[in-house]
């Protein structure tokens, strides 16, 4: 499968990967996970099966991506990936399976929340991460605004994720995780409307949606210092 011409960037109603291959990668990438890193997922039953779905989540390491999109499991999830991982022909035909859309850099922020709401307009689920960037001292840092003006503009369901671990394996200062670091846990809260979301102001929005991954967040951690 050859990567998508120079501009690429703004998804049709064909774009993504086969979802039978998606489904066979996460199966495979849960059982990796799994074997070294303890990976474990939380809260399954509360993923909605169809619809659009904005799925929120803090920001650890390279894993996130994988360990919340495996969570999400049998639902595919679509993965923003710079256009620049799409040049070389074999790691495009890789994430391509794994359903990432091109974003090009010149793009920003407004690029990627244009290419998210297209996204959600299809019916997809779509993983964002409003801190920005990895962490870079393990803890949760301040959400940016652009989560709930995507809720707002495109009306979907968000679904706040928490995920722990993933800085002790692969913080962003190491080249390469560390094996048998774990565990790396994903936990699944519930649904929120958008209307709901939205009900006192785009800031109270996006304060609670920070606080319910916050929340989350804190749940893992005990349970892990248990």
């Amino acid at each position: 499968m050859a990567p998508p011409p120079n501009g690429a960037g703004r998804p049709t109603a064909k774009a993504g990967s086969n979802h039978t291959l998606y489904k066979l990668a996460v199966l495979l990438l849960h059982l990796v996970l799994s074997l070294f890193f303890g990976y474990r997922r939380l809260g399954v039953n509360r993923v909605p099966r169809k619809g659009p779905l904005l799925v929120v989540s803090n920001h650890q390491s390279y894993l996130d991506s994988v360990a919340v999109g495996t969570a999400l499991y049998p639902r595919v999830a679509t993965h923003l990936a710079r256009a620049g991982l799409f040049k070389r022909r074999g790691f495009a035909s890789l994430i391509l399976t794994f359903n990432a859309v091109p974003l090009r850099e010149e793009e920003g922020d407004l690029g990627a929340m244009r290419l998210v709401i297209d996204r959600l307009k299809l019916g997809d689920a779509v993983i964002i991460y409003p801190e920005g960037s990895r962490t870079s001292d393990g803890e949760i840092h301040a959400f940016k605004r652009g989560a709930t003006l995507i809720t707002k503009r495109s009306g979907c369901t968000v679904l706040p994720v928490a995920i722990d671990g993933g800085y002790e394996i692969w913080p962003r200062t190491r080249k390469l995780p560390s094996l048998f670091r774990g565990p790396l846990r994903v936990l699944i809260g519930r649904p929120i409307d958008a209307a709901d979301l939205l009900a006192h102001g785009p800031d109270a929005g996006l304060h609670r949606l920070e606080q319910e991954v916050r929340r989350l967040h804190a749940r893992l951690v005990r349970t892990r210092r248990a």
